[in-house]
């Protein structure tokens, strides 16, 4: 009830009548529920409508119109968000102020009580302005998220991080509008919100709202591809690899060669090659996205050597570590911090895989560095993860449990990267829990399958390393035991097999991060 007295008390009247979970529901639209206040109030104080629309009525008919169109905003905005799309100038905002119907926050933003914003929709639905301020709305995000797009590699990272946070539930809105009103310019907007997306680990939310959007008819061949090509790739990262290769053919049949979603679609196909075990096909492909990549910004170029340097990680080649240095040099030199930091990232991987755990360590820890500072959560996740392994290889289980534990907390912020989480946190246990370590292997085994948490299709390659780790474990607490209590844990609940988790690292991983 947006903390307003009278809103808590003509709710509370109401508790007379409805049980607290309809009475919840209902609070969805506000205004019609809380109605006919006490008999003994002033007129204009017996329903929160009567006590908005009495301020309403002392402004000037531009101050209302001003109250009336900043209903399309969701969350908080701008000043000049709202300057530019309800037309309002500095002195008719100071009179929403004045009367409290618009408020501030301490960091340049304002936003309306839920309560205000539903009549003042109600106010621009009856002067027939919605569809034209809504669409206004959704094409001035859909301007800034294009210019933020294009600089979204470079030293403005962090800054484009957080203005894509503070303005997610107006970015939000702007989807749903765009769908229903310009179709094509809604895909445009779900193809650029992808570096958001990935950046928070928010893969879930993108599936959804990527499927919504290839529902749409009428979508022309190119829009359709790209939205493909950010489907694909969320696939994997839900590790749903078959759905993901269908996906990435019907996008390169679609996309025009010399795009970004063709170029998109031939890295796809690479690293399907490398799953199905095809090297060759698989560097071929990655060197023809390269050579795509040459015709595109030269961001894209960069990106398409890191991806060609992944590849060449994947399959084992000798090639890869020179590759990867270039990537490094060239994001490096070209300021695209965020492909830098990935690169040395990928560095880490790199000899993660090679089993040379200390410099593994290493690289992971400078590039852990940098993604913070970037804000880049999502590839934190997978820096923490790669971490984690690392720690294992050294013997570190206390920093291991640390990097993996701390993942967790952000797994569970993020709703990405779950599975791989409380795996690392079985794997690093103290040896004295084994048992436990090995119901918690049970637990996430079971719960993959069901797909109540996945893990990343792109994290195969490690699978090997984490099997080796779970021998010294197996190894410790015998194959009968090992196998009865994994059992054991294909029974729990995903909050149960948090809870174990989170039993697991224990003391000693915050002993650690307290510590450095």
């Amino acid at each position: 009830m947006d903390n307003l007295p009278l809103a808590i008390e003509l709710a509370a009247a109401r508790a007379k009548l409805l049980a607290p979970a309809a009475l919840r529901q209902r609070l969805d639209q506000a205004l019609p529920l809380l109605a006919n206040g006490a008999v003994d109030l002033p007129e204009r104080q017996r329903t929160l409508r009567a006590t908005i629309e009495w301020s309403y009525d002392l402004l000037d008919p531009d101050a209302q119109a001003a109250f009336r169109r900043l209903s399309v905003f969701r969350g908080s905005f701008t000043l000049d968000a709202a300057e530019a799309i309800t037309g309002a100038d500095l002195d008719q905002l100071a009179a929403l102020l004045d009367h409290s119907l618009l408020k501030t926050l301490g960091d340049e933003r304002f936003f309306l009580l839920e309560t205000l914003r539903e009549y003042a929709r109600d106010r621009l639905d009856e002067a027939g302005d919605t569809a034209e301020y809504a669409l206004r709305h959704a094409r001035w995000y859909l301007d800034r998220l294009q210019a933020n797009y294009s600089e979204r590699l470079g030293p403005r990272s962090p800054e484009i991080l957080a203005w894509y946070e503070a303005e997610a539930d107006n970015l939000r809105a702007m989807l749903d509008r765009l769908g229903d009103a310009a179709p094509i310019e809604a895909a445009r907007a779900g193809y650029l919100l992808h570096f958001y997306w990935k950046a928070q680990g928010a893969f879930r939310e993108e599936h959804e709202r990527l499927r919504g959007l290839l529902a749409r008819d009428g979508l022309p061949h190119q829009s359709r591809a790209a939205l493909l090509v950010r489907l694909e790739e969320v696939e994997m990262r839900l590790g749903r690899r078959d759905a993901a290769e269908a996906i990435n053919r019907e996008a390169q049949a679609l996309a025009e060669p010399g795009t970004e979603p063709h170029f998109l679609a031939v890295v796809g196909l690479a690293f399907h090659a490398v799953h199905r075990g095809d090297t060759e096909e698989a560097v071929r492909l990655g060197r023809q996205a390269l050579e795509e990549a040459e015709r595109l910004e030269d961001a894209s170029r960069i990106q398409a050597i890191g991806i060609l340097a992944s590849i060449l990680t994947s399959v084992g080649s000798e090639e890869a570590r020179s590759v990867l240095e270039r990537f490094v040099h060239e994001a490096r030199r070209s300021g695209l911090a965020v492909l830098e930091s990935l690169g040395l990232a990928d560095l880490g991987r790199l000899t993660l895989l090679e089993r040379d755990y200390e410099s593994s360590r290493t690289a992971y820890t400078t590039a852990l560095t940098q993604l913070r500072g970037l804000g880049h959560k999502g590839a934190e996740m997978e820096s923490l993860h790669g971490l984690g392994l690392a720690s294992l290889g050294l013997g570190q289980r206390d920093e291991a449990r640390a990097a993996f534990a701390e993942l967790l907390e952000l797994a569970l912020a993020h709703s990405a990267y779950v599975a791989e989480a409380l795996s690392g946190i079985a794997l690093a246990a103290d040896p004295a829990a084994a048992d436990r370590a090995a119901r918690l292997r049970g637990a996430v085994a079971r719960l993959s399958s069901d797909a109540d948490v996945v893990m990343n299709a792109y994290f195969e390659a490690e699978d090997e390393l984490e099997r080796r780790f779970e021998c010294q474990l197996v190894a410790l607490l015998g194959e009968e035991a090992w196998e009865r209590e994994t059992t054991a844990g294909s029974t729990m609940t995903l909050d149960q097999a948090i809870a174990l988790a989170q039993s697991l690292a224990g003391h000693t991983a915050q002993a650690v991060a307290a510590e450095s």
